[in-house]
């Protein structure tokens, strides 16, 4: 995670996902695996909260450019309105003011039960054998961590120089050992074409690393695919289960590209004053 992501679609879909996640009554823990800022422009999808939207009337955050305004295609309508209505400032706040900080105070007010962070930055070829035992130490009290890492997972346990944009299976069974359950983010390799295969892999993968575990695989493929893999500990198999299905549809809406929500989606009908202010 880099500051410069806060506030677009990505943070979206990650705050409505922690949200369902805790409705169920755990306790979460985000670790950001916060690195540096760079040049480059990675977080740019930011005019989702005006999907849909088809006035530019008293709208001063209206793209001047708009290629998603058929009324099948309002986020407000089919997803939680009001984190959509409280992520609005930061998908709007420019570049340079973005801050971690902002969006731990979104899910502070969001998230049914207070969560807790980690935000220590990530540096190229340190040793991370300190990083996560201080990580668990912060998030003791947590029953699910999630880690949010640039580019996701590398199967493999963490060599003596460490990539800061990725997380490592001898973390993932730090937690694990703990009896914690993760939630860890995965982005999508270009090109997409191997995509399906490299996920299987993934998960065969942690599956074998972290026994007994149950598997959730959340692909969101709005603007830039993404895949969260949700690990369930034996400890929390009944409550994380029986919420499936409420999990699945907090992010339905944007695990589909474009066009295919488009071929199931219900024209929006309704006047979201909010998204005129």
């Amino acid at each position: 995670m880099k500051a410069q992501y806060l506030g677009d679609i990505g943070d979206f879909g990650k705050v409505l996902l922690l949200s369902a996640i805790t409705s169920l009554g755990l306790k979460v823990g985000v670790n950001w695996v916060l690195t540096e800022n760079d040049e480059g422009s990675d977080g740019k999808h930011r005019d989702y909260p005006w999907y849909g939207v088809r006035h530019k009337a008293n709208n001063p955050h209206y793209p001047l450019k708009r290629t998603r305004d058929d009324p099948r295609n309002c986020l407000a309508c089919c997803c939680d309105e009001q984190i959509l209505r409280k992520i609005v400032p930061l998908a709007i706040k420019a570049r340079e003011k973005r801050s971690i900080g902002d969006l731990e105070s979104l899910l502070l007010d969001v998230l049914p039960d207070r969560p807790m962070f980690f935000r220590d930055i990530y540096q190229e070829g340190e040793t991370r054998r300190s990083k996560i035992e201080s990580c668990l130490e912060k998030l003791d009290l947590c029953e699910l961590v999630f880690f949010d890492p640039d580019n996701g997972i590398i199967l493999t346990d963490a060599p003596a120089a460490c990539s800061p944009k990725h997380i490592y299976l001898d973390e993932l069974r730090a937690c694990w050992r703990l009896h914690k359950s993760l939630l860890v983010y995965q982005h999508w390799p270009r090109p997409t074409v191997g995509v399906p295969a490299h996920m299987r892999l993934v998960e065969s993968e942690l599956r074998r690393a972290l026994k007994d575990s149950k598997l959730m695989c959340l692909s969101l493929r709005r603007c830039a695919g993404r895949t969260y893999f949700l690990i369930i500990h034996p400890d929390h198999h009944e409550r994380i289960l029986e919420g499936k299905e409420r999990i699945q549809r907090a992010v339905e809406p944007l695990s589909f590209d474009l066009r295919g929500w488009q071929r199931i989606a219900k024209p929006c009908a309704s006047y979201h004053s909010w998204q005129f202010m």
